[in-house]
């Protein structure tokens, strides 16, 4: 039997040890690097969401080789400033005409 790291977690300094006969993954609650199904699922939106945030350079992204993560600082910046872009001084119009602040 053999000790092998998933390349996953190999990124994110995590040793996963897995049993070749009975295989297991390990699931990590706050992943480091998230797909980006996690992605979605995290903001409740379509996968589709997420790639025109990744292709119009919103969400920066990571490659490894055809596979494409979000690292979770990035995740965390991106909806930081967003809550800036929306705090400041934007003007929202109500239903009936009005304008708040």
């Amino acid at each position: 039997m053999q000790d092998r790291a998933s390349p996953e977690r190999a990124i994110q300094g995590e040793d996963v040890v897995s049993n070749e006969t009975s295989p297991s993954v390990a699931v990590d609650a706050n992943p480091q690097l998230m797909t980006v199904e996690q992605v979605a699922q995290y903001f409740q939106l379509a996968p589709s969401t997420v790639y025109h945030w990744l292709c119009d350079g919103r969400l920066r992204h990571v490659k490894l080789g055809s596979a494409v993560r979000v690292r979770r600082q990035d995740l965390d910046r991106f909806v930081l400033q967003r809550l800036r872009q929306n705090g400041k001084g934007q003007k929202h119009e109500s239903g009936n005409g009005a304008v708040s602040a």
